[in-house]
């Protein structure tokens, strides 16, 4: 294949990719996310673009050196730079690759502070609960995810929370 035709699809891939990296959903994840995982998504689009730059140079670069007298050392020199460029694309994808592990502890973190938010909501409401009924309000533990979901029986009525109610065991227990 000609080199000019090579440099030519080498190049429009490069563009093609630079122009799918800056979509508006690109830019939409941005206002809808938390500021660690926007910095995190700040900093791939600049590797990516980066990336995608240096693929679109190496195509053009591929279509100079048709134009290039034979037996050059420009031409060598242009061999050398193709060689580093492909070097640092497969290093910024390899960095690229690797900080999804990143991507994922931000995203685990925040998986952890929403149950752990859920959890301090089911403890307002059982506490809420149990004072409504006049009982004591126990010491309940947040962290404990793991809370148990009871019907209600034929003939308890509590307007206040539907159909059904959030109790623990204990709940069942003392009717």
């Amino acid at each position: 294949m000609d080199p000019f035709v090579f440099g030519c699809l080498i190049f429009g891939g490069g563009a093609a990719m630079m122009g799918l990296h800056y979509d508006s959903d690109f830019r939409q994840k941005f206002k809808e996310t938390s500021d660690e995982e926007a910095a995190y998504y700040k900093k791939q689009y600049y590797r990516r673009m980066i990336a995608s730059g240096m693929i679109a140079l190496v195509g053009v670069l591929f279509m100079v050196y048709r134009l290039l007298p034979e037996r050059s050392i420009t031409r060598l020199w242009l061999i050398g730079l193709v060689l580093i460029l492909v070097g640092c694309v497969v290093v910024f994808g390899a960095i690229d690759f690797g900080s999804i592990s990143r991507l994922f502890a931000i995203q685990q973190k925040k998986s952890a502070d929403s149950a752990r938010e859920l959890a301090d909501e089911l403890a307002r409401i059982k506490k809420n609960r149990r004072e409504q009924a006049g009982g004591k309000p126990q010491d309940i533990d947040p962290g404990n995810i793991e809370a148990k979901i009871v019907t209600r029986e034929e003939g308890d009525s509590d307007s206040s929370l539907g159909d059904s109610s959030l109790g623990d065991s204990t709940d069942t227990d003392s009717k």
